[in-house]
């Protein structure tokens, strides 16, 4: 039988938001059989709030994490900081987010093992650091495109689409939600509750719609620093009737598979995970135009890619809630996922690397 392969991934946190749910994805899908692997996360550690399979080792470096302390870091000798964290040799050694994995990682000690990064949208802030790897993963087309232009060696830059546990979703989507169903359409968010994900504006247009006599009710799955500013604005514009804050959830599927669509007021986004997962569970989207949803949606108005602006998005949530509107997009919603997830073996393609 042959050796397991020893992989080492990287990443700043495990505690809330899309990244964390994509690595632990991939940990716990790869052949166990074939790989030995860790996780190392250097700044927030919370794995109460995942599943995380028992061949996986995960270790904690600093447990905590306060603004400008990855910036900090990076002051730091980076080989003396790799010589500190990483106290193994490893076959493989894998970059999985921007900031200090990636820069620390470029300066590994370890010159018989590849070195991967993974690039998950607008957040490569050192291409120096990244050119040193040698394969750089995209999460989708777009984002390789974005970046190609930075490399000479295009051979090295790959696409990799999130793998997706689609059994495990498909059976906590059929969770009952504590909630009476409702009589009118249920926009549902699904993020981290911080400002690029443009919820502000978001309450800002669900606020219009009430206003226009378009009845909604709008859950948002999901926790942040926000929180509190976007409560406020609930309040103050009396809309308690209308919002939901679900608060983290280790199961989202459950309220996806229970709104009527995806809304995604983003700024920016690399690959959208919670409207990838939305869209398997047959649910039409509207989205402002960031990366990852043209992939998505493609030609197959399974939903609504508007520019990147309030009034824009707005005016997004009002086709879809017009007329028979709704009803058309779910129907090819439907024929959208079946096309896009129905192929794919997403673990398989991420271990290939690892061959």
């Amino acid at each position: 039988m042959n050796e397991k392969k020893k992989i080492l991934f990287m990443t700043n946190h495990l505690d809330l938001g899309g990244v964390e749910r994509v690595i632990l994805d991939i940990v716990n899908g790869m052949d166990s059989e074939k790989f030995d692997i860790t996780l190392i996360c250097l700044f927030r550690y919370e794995p109460q709030k995942f599943e995380i399979a028992e061949h996986v080792k995960v270790k904690k470096i600093f447990g905590f994490y306060f603004k400008g302390f990855s910036a900090l870091l990076s002051h730091f000798p980076q080989k003396w900081l790799y010589k500190w964290i990483v106290r193994e040799k490893y076959d493989y050694e894998v970059a999985f987010q921007a900031g200090e994995p990636t820069l620390l990682l470029a300066h590994s000690k370890n010159k018989e093992a590849p070195k991967y990064c993974w690039v998950h949208g607008l957040d490569m802030t050192n291409p120096e650091a990244n050119d040193c790897y040698d394969k750089i993963i995209f999460v989708g087309q777009a984002v390789k495109e974005h970046y190609q232009h930075l490399f000479a060696n295009q051979d090295k830059l790959l696409v990799r689409y999130n793998p997706m546990d689609f059994t495990q979703i498909t059976k906590f989507s059929e969770e009952a939600v504590e909630e009476k169903p409702s009589d009118v359409p249920v926009l549902c968010a699904v993020g981290r509750l911080s400002e690029e994900k443009g919820f502000l504006r978001l309450l800002s247009a669900v606020k219009k719609l009430c206003e226009s006599h378009y009845p909604v009710r709008l859950w948002l799955v999901g926790d942040g620093y926000q929180r509190e500013e976007l409560e406020k604005f609930v309040e103050m514009n009396q809309l308690q009737s209308v919002v939901k804050f679900w608060g983290f959830q280790k199961n989202p599927y459950k309220f996806l598979k229970r709104a009527d669509c995806f809304v995604c007021s983003s700024f920016i986004e690399g690959f959208s995970v919670a409207a990838s997962e939305a869209l398997f569970l047959e649910k039409p989207i509207v989205t402002t135009d960031v990366f990852g949803m043209a992939e998505l949606i493609a030609d197959s108005e399974a939903g609504i890619i508007t520019e990147n602006s309030e009034d824009a998005f707005y005016n997004g949530l009002v086709q879809i809630l017009t007329g028979n509107n709704l009803d058309k997009y779910t129907q090819n919603a439907k024929k959208r996922a079946s096309a896009f997830f129905g192929q794919q073996d997403r673990i398989r393609g991420i271990e290939e690397l690892f061959q």
